[in-house]
């Protein structure tokens, strides 16, 4: 009779070499969540509609910055919470307090009188915030 050669297997080892190592699973998972989050492209977008003005130039982004609005109405929303231009400074100052950083985004309806576009604006500088733009609709190219 021959003799038959070979690994031996017992039950313990079955039972170790049938888990999954679920702590590397769950790294490299998390680090694709985190990829994604730091890569992802955070749009300044606003519920209140407004016709913007057209502008050549690239699209601008940001995750921590204050939305004011304007609509063709001359009403004022920060983060589409309605304000009057007299507490925007109060408003806006606040907020600046929270993040020395902040910036605001001024998005306003192209009908609007300009009057009030300079109303606003000013506020937002005695405010104290300095990173401040307007937000414009790409102009369509030829």
């Amino acid at each position: 009779m021959s003799e038959r050669r070979g690994i031996r297997v017992t039950g313990s080892d079955l039972g170790a070499s049938a888990a999954l190592p679920l702590t590397a699973l769950i790294d490299v998972i998390f680090l694709v969540v985190i990829f994604f989050m730091i890569n992802a492209a955070f749009a300044v977008t606003s519920q209140i509609p407004v016709e913007l003005p057209d502008e050549p130039g690239d699209a601008i982004s940001g995750s921590r910055a204050v939305v004011v609005t304007i609509d063709a109405a001359g009403l004022i929303y920060v983060n589409e919470q309605p304000v009057y231009v007299e507490e925007l400074v109060d408003v806006l100052g606040a907020r600046r307090e929270q993040d020395p950083d902040l910036a605001v985004f001024v998005s306003a309806d192209a009908a609007l009188p300009y009057q009030i576009l300079i109303d606003v604006l000013g506020a937002v500088r005695a405010s104290g915030v300095t990173a401040l733009s307007l937000v414009t609709d790409p102009a369509s190219t030829p």
